[in-house]
């Protein structure tokens, strides 16, 4: 008796999908494989984006490693995966053993997730292939193997790729900061969209916000890109930043003012979990809370939205911003579940 195993996609886990992607290489690069096989293979596949990754990521592993299934299978029992099960049962390591012989793609299987998963960790240590993101509000600090550290701001998320050519990072969303140990052999390759920034010893800060982007450095200098060529040297094109300048990057062009470092330090407190305003716009230091709170606050009244504030406060509190702007801005606060409303009295 067979018992049907539907795993849908949405509840699928990462590791759940890998881990199916290698059983399914297994039977089909180890045999036998039938029309029905293939139909259900398609079907698995296309069921999800991670299955994809996962599947194409292993296959080429798999042809790393050499082909496992020359060990054979000419022996092996036909048993068609489409008969039974949606997509391979990860929960078992082998097929049943018949006497005292275990078929061959039970060996292979079991062979082949032990290598692939094995190679698999050994290039993410040797390569540094990882991803690291935060949530709303949170902070957290990733060092590289080169020495390099990049701190992530709230709801922020990178893919960090170190070879023996350059340290690449994809700044999928967010905010992050840049400590770039010093190694003119690799550049150090921020990219974010459209966009690069490439560094080799240096302190710089990137900020996404779908393609427009802004960059502030504190020390060193990068070379900000126009375009998405890993261009590094004296005659890489793009803009030059030196300490002190911070760049907005948007579809119509770079934008670059130079402020004090002092000032740039000062925006740059998130890094201990503080936001800093000196004269600014309640319009612009509301929209900076929000960034780290899932209680949003908004503006009702836009006469107010210039009002400039002051102050050191917590970023993942709103509670004392809020007080300031209740008692010390004398304005109307109206709180219902996650929304606090901002209008003159």
């Amino acid at each position: 008796m067979s018992t049907k195993v539907t795993l849908s996609p949405s509840m699928e886990s990462r590791e759940q999908a890998e881990q199916a992607a290698v059983s399914w290489i297994a039977r089909r690069e180890t045999g036998p494989w039938s029309e029905q096989d293939e139909v259900a293979f398609e079907r698995w596949l296309s069921g999800s984006m991670s299955r994809q990754v996962a599947y194409y990521r292993f296959k080429r592993t798999w042809g790393e490693v050499g082909r496992l299934g020359a060990l054979g299978s000419d022996a092996l029992p036909e048993q068609r995966l489409s008969d039974t099960f949606d997509e391979p049962d990860t929960s078992q390591a082998s097929l049943p053993v018949h006497g005292s012989r275990v078929p061959r793609y039970a060996l292979v299987a079991s062979v082949l997730l032990a290598v692939v998963f094995a190679l698999f960790l050994f290039r993410n240590e040797i390569f540094g292939l990882n991803s690291y993101s935060t949530e709303v509000g949170g902070l957290t600090a990733v060092p590289m193997a080169d020495g390099s550290r990049v701190i992530l701001n709230t709801n922020s998320r990178v893919r960090i790729v170190v070879d023996k050519h350059a340290r690449r990072i994809d700044l999928q969303r967010g905010e992050a900061f840049f400590e770039v140990a010093k190694d003119p052999s690799r550049p150090f390759v921020v990219t974010a969209g459209e966009k690069q920034i490439v560094a080799v010893g240096t302190q710089f800060s990137v900020r996404r916000e779908g393609e427009n982007i802004r960059v502030a450095v504190t020390e060193g200098a990068v070379r900000l890109m126009a375009s998405p060529q890993a261009v590094a040297g004296e005659q890489a094109p793009g803009v030059l930043l030196s300490p002190g300048a911070v760049a907005r990057a948007e579809r119509t062009g770079v934008r670059v003012q130079e402020q004090s470092i002092a000032e740039i330090e000062q925006q740059l407190t998130w890094r201990t979990g503080i936001l800093t305003f000196r004269n600014t716009p309640l319009m612009e230091a509301v929209a900076e809370f929000n960034r780290y709170n899932e209680r949003q606050i908004f503006i009702e009244d836009p006469g107010i939205a210039a009002i400039e504030v002051g102050g050191v406060f917590r970023s993942t509190d709103l509670d004392p911003f809020v007080r300031l702007i209740e008692d010390g801005l004398s304005l109307k606060v109206s709180r219902s579940g996650d929304r606090t409303v901002l209008s003159a009295r």
